[in-house]
């Protein structure tokens, strides 16, 4: 159940949280408020829920503290990284994916092979690129 399908079941008992793993927080002190006049079975949902986000939240960061550490001794990865809007998981994943970047000839090339490719609208014989789909 997503946040805002939780949003949406929990809205007529006056429980409305952001969006976002750190509101998780908030849900959970919601289970603690006695003045919330919250049904038996929906207090045990809404449990289940935050248990569940909870655990999801553990297994994130988990992910991403060895993400960082791939990313530290790789040296590709590690100079991946340091390209302007390359994060940790597409530094990771281009690193173990790309065998040899020098197997491409341009960037227009590796993004071809990404299949990142430009939308086209040719008229007439006349070939236009616009910008990038996939």
């Amino acid at each position: 159940m997503t946040a805002c399908a939780i949003r949406a079941h929990f809205a007529e008992f006056g429980i409305i949280v952001g969006q976002g793993r750190q509101r998780v927080d908030g849900l959970a002190d919601l289970l603690d408020d006695e003045e919330l006049t919250l049904p038996a079975h929906a207090r045990i949902a809404l449990a289940v829920l935050v248990s569940q986000l909870k655990e999801l939240g553990r297994q994130v960061e988990a992910i991403e503290r060895e993400l960082a550490e791939i990313r530290r001794v790789n040296p590709m990865a590690k100079l991946l990284s340091s390209i302007p809007g390359i994060g940790p998981i597409t530094a990771t994943a281009l690193a173990a994916t790309v065998p040899d970047a020098t197997m491409f000839r341009s960037g227009r090339e590796f993004a071809a092979w990404l299949d990142l490719t430009p939308k086209q609208n040719s008229t007439g014989g006349k070939d236009r690129l616009g910008r990038i789909t996939k």
